[in-house]
């Protein structure tokens, strides 16, 4: 669960493609999506790995030393506008983003936080 915490950062300072550019590692990227499902965030779990998917087919490019440079205006960042609207509405709901599902998570199963 810990996993989303980057995740969280990247939705706040830029999207989720952005994010696999930052953190271009498959393990993490699974690890995030069960560590949402299991804090009930499944909506944006199911979000994360659509994200993935799209991103697993630019992973090199995502991977490159100036993948920055390349993703903004990318088929890419294109494609992943609407996946980011989604991700941003349900986060807005949310009075803390990502965080506001550690502490629901935490109040219904605060053995777990030991």
């Amino acid at each position: 669960m810990a996993a989303t915490y980057e995740l969280d950062v990247s939705l706040a300072l830029n999207d989720l493609g952005w994010h696999f550019g930052n953190w271009h590692d498959v393990a993490l990227a699974e690890e995030t999506a069960a560590g949402l499902e299991e804090l009930g965030a499944t909506e944006l779990a199911g979000l994360s790995r659509q994200t993935f998917g799209l991103a697993q087919q630019y992973w090199s490019e995502l991977g490159a030393a100036n993948w920055s440079e390349w993703y903004h205006g990318s088929p890419l960042e294109k494609a992943l506008e609407p996946l980011n609207e989604q991700a941003w509405s349900l986060l807005q709901e949310k009075w803390n983003g990502i965080f506001s599902y550690w502490v629901a998570y935490t109040r219904l199963q605060p053995e777990r936080m030991e």
